[in-house]
């Protein structure tokens, strides 16, 4: 495999994206070396099923399995189930970032428990005739990762894969990849190293061979776009997907991962075309599929024909593309290696281009993900259901028993006409609001004025209509009102202009109010559904905020106008524009004294105790489905920062043996502001934390 001196271009294990026909597509393109997705080793060793997702041919190689597992047993047993023939080795996946991977441990959690990953390598590399490789993340320090490349190395490690990335570096806005530390794994050890990590144009093949001397480059992501990527070339999308789908036909693959091949191809595409998109969607068989890109290849090639699109700042969309990673400048670096280009300069004007070249319609989708045919038939199905109304049942009839006409009285009033008025209040909200409390119709007229009489006073008629008890009801309001009380108040209503007005004095710089700040800055590393829930907590929070008689003063910081939370806040929360709120672009520790700032995080060990307006209260708009722990306690720590908690066990009883303090942003600002009005913490948390969190708390009396 490495015996010349060419660069080995391997194609990396991708979940649910390297099947057979995907791999022989890549190599046509020159890819040497194929991974087969990751399979569990438990599972592969004890489950016929399981083991036939494996499909190796002749034709496919040399082909490396790898396998998730945590201990030496189940993996040597896993290999021992292996086919003996088209296979050249198997890989032990060190990787895998995200969280569920804990639960194994496999991959990058395997790195605290590095004497289980040592004894999995000598097994498998002693006791059978495979040969055994690792795909590993960096650790904390570069050190670290070289001593521990020399232990895999030891232990029998055939091939060593580095992602010049940490754990913690998960997903886009993360940074680049560390090319200096793959550089120093490979002078530290004599097996072949694998450079993998940021590999996004054409020219970084050979520029990270060039900086770290490895024996060879993996890529996934930019291959799923264009699997010419080795070859620098760019070829018709609809070409690249008519030869993916006649070797799907061969191998007999998936609708479910054609579907998501074809999208990753043709996405610059489908994002022109969202009528062609939704037909790919709902594809079911290969009959369908070639059907679509038929249909595409007539519409590309009459617009190829355009003598206008044939002036290109970008790639046009029917050529196939690398795809541009996001950058955030002020956390990583953007510029690799000497003669690098700047990544976040590249990033903004990619964007800026591709913006003004896509419909203003179909921006929308550019980060959509494609509709399965499963979520599609979901869908269809509750539809009717989201929009039909509930049934009233007998229960409800008798809630509200029917009135006989006897029991309907009508009673006028009369009022001086200046006073009608503000029955009738603004916009007739007055009378709405009388008729919900009191089930009364209320109809407020003029009465004719007696010409005869020159200085008789204006009036006007109150028709009220309803049970006697309604009526008298409502001539309580009424009457109140008359006297000169404030129709809002009286009628429980509110005042937005002056909720409005205490928020503007809030928000002065003497104001003396309770500061609250949300962290916007780890936006980047949660998924569209994760702020879709932030968007509403902030939106719930200030709701919260603008009915309240102390209102404090809050703050979004990192907060980015061109950003996807951005987007999502202004599709959420109605007039969020026009919220009374300070926004700024600078990170909290930016915007405000360090001695100032208290990080609110459940993994703290202070219990807040009080609460002061010269102190700022940060709470991490972090929405984690998967709960990454001490994550916005451990940032903090790193920046020097106070933190604090809400004294939830030092006020309430546990109620189960397992408990926790992860409570929504908009459930302890609630808490945080019911302590500034007053109430006692007990008071306070006793409605904001649910019985699940395992705690009981009883208010003071």
């Amino acid at each position: 495999m490495f015996a010349n001196s060419a660069t080995v271009k391997m194609l990396a294990p991708m979940t649910g994206a390297s099947d057979v026909a995907f791999r022989m597509l890549c190599r046509k393109y020159g890819v040497a070396v194929c991974f087969t997705e990751m399979l569990y080793a438990k599972h592969f060793a004890n489950n016929e099923a399981y083991r036939k997702n494996l499909m190796l041919t002749q034709e496919d190689s040399p082909v490396i399995v790898q396998f998730a597992a945590g201990k030496a047993s189940e993996l040597l047993q896993a290999v021992e189930k292996l086919p003996k023939e088209h296979c050249a080795g198997i890989d032990i996946n060190l990787d895998w970032p995200q969280q569920k991977a804990s639960s194994g441990p496999y991959g990058v959690f395997l790195q605290n428990h590095w004497d289980d990953v040592i004894d999995m390598v000598s097994t498998v590399a002693t006791r059978t005739k495979f040969a055994v490789s690792c795909k590993m993340r960096l650790f904390p320090t570069v050190a670290e990762t070289v001593e521990r490349s020399k232990q895999l190395e030891t232990a029998g490690c055939a091939m060593l894969t580095v992602h010049g990335k940490t754990g913690m570096q998960v997903g886009e806005g993360t940074g680049v990849a560390d090319w200096d530390a793959i550089k120093a794994v490979k002078k530290a050890v004599s097996i072949p190293v694998i450079a993998n990590g940021s590999i996004v144009y054409f020219g970084d093949v050979d520029a990270v061979v060039k900086h770290t001397g490895c024996d060879g480059v993996m890529c996934g992501q930019q291959l799923l776009c264009n699997p010419a990527f080795f070859q620098e070339k760019r070829p018709h999308v609809c070409t690249v997907a008519s030869e993916y789908l006649k070797l799907c036909k061969t191998y007999n693959t998936s609708p479910t991962v054609v579907r998501d091949h074809l999208a990753n191809i043709l996405h610059r595409c489908l994002l022109r075309y969202p009528t062609l998109r939704d037909q790919l969607a709902h594809a079911y068989s290969l009959r369908s599929f070639e059907d679509s890109i038929n249909s595409l290849s007539e519409l590309l090639n009459k617009e190829a024909s355009d003598a206008d699109s044939q002036r290109h700042d970008i790639p046009p969309h029917w050529l196939c593309q690398e795809q541009i990673p996001f950058i955030e400048s002020r956390n990583c670096k953007s510029i690799r290696y000497e003669g690098d280009i700047d990544q976040l300069t590249v990033y903004q004007e990619y964007w800026n281009l591709r913006r003004n070249k896509i419909p203003e319609e179909n921006l929308e989708l550019l980060n959509k993900p494609l509709l399965s045919k499963s979520a599609a038939k979901k869908l269809a199905a509750i539809r009717p259901m989201l929009k039909s109304k509930r049934k009233r049942t007998q229960e409800d009839r008798a809630k509200k028993p029917r009135l006989e006409e006897g029991d309907i009285k009508e009673e006028t009033i009369v009022v001086p006409r200046s006073k009608a008025g503000r029955i009738l209040g603004a916009g007739a909200r007055i009378v709405k609001r009388l008729q919900f409390l009191t089930k009364t119709q209320v109809k407020v007229t003029d009465k004719p004025i007696d010409d005869s009489s020159e200085n008789q006073e204006k009036l006007s008629n109150v028709t009220l209509k309803g049970t006697q008890e309604q009526i008298e009801e409502c001539k309580v309001y009424i009457n109140k009102i008359m006297a000169g009380n404030c129709p809002t108040a009286v009628l429980g209503m509110r005042d937005k202009k002056l909720e409005k007005d205490r928020l503007r004095a809030a928000m002065l710089p003497d104001s003396n109010a309770l500061q609250i700040a949300v962290d916007l800055g780890m936006c980047h590393e949660m998924n569209r559904k994760e702020l879709h829930k932030l968007s509403s907590q902030i939106g719930r929070i200030y709701g919260k905020n603008l009915i309240s008689e102390k209102p404090a003063h809050l703050h979004l910081t990192s907060f980015q106008t061109d950003s996807l939370i951005h987007q999502t806040l202004r599709r959420q929360c109605d007039g969020f524009e026009q919220y009374l709120l300070s926004k700024t672009t600078k990170r909290h520790k930016e915007a405000f004294p360090i001695s100032d700032i208290v990080y609110l995080t459940p993994d703290s060990e202070n219990p807040l105790s009080s609460l002061s307006s010269d102190k700022v209260y940060v709470m991490g708009g972090l929405v984690d489905e998967n709960v990454k722990s001490k994550f916005t306690l451990t940032n903090a720590q790193n920046d020097k920062i106070t933190t604090a908690r809400l004294p939830i066990p030092e006020i309430a009883s546990k109620t189960e043996a397992k408990t926790s303090q992860v409570l929504a942003i908009n459930q302890v600002f609630e808490g945080l502001l019911a302590v500034w009005s007053g109430a006692s913490w007990e008071e306070a948390l006793v409605d904001v934390v649910p019985k699940r969190k395992g705690f009981h708390i009883t208010p003071k009396t």
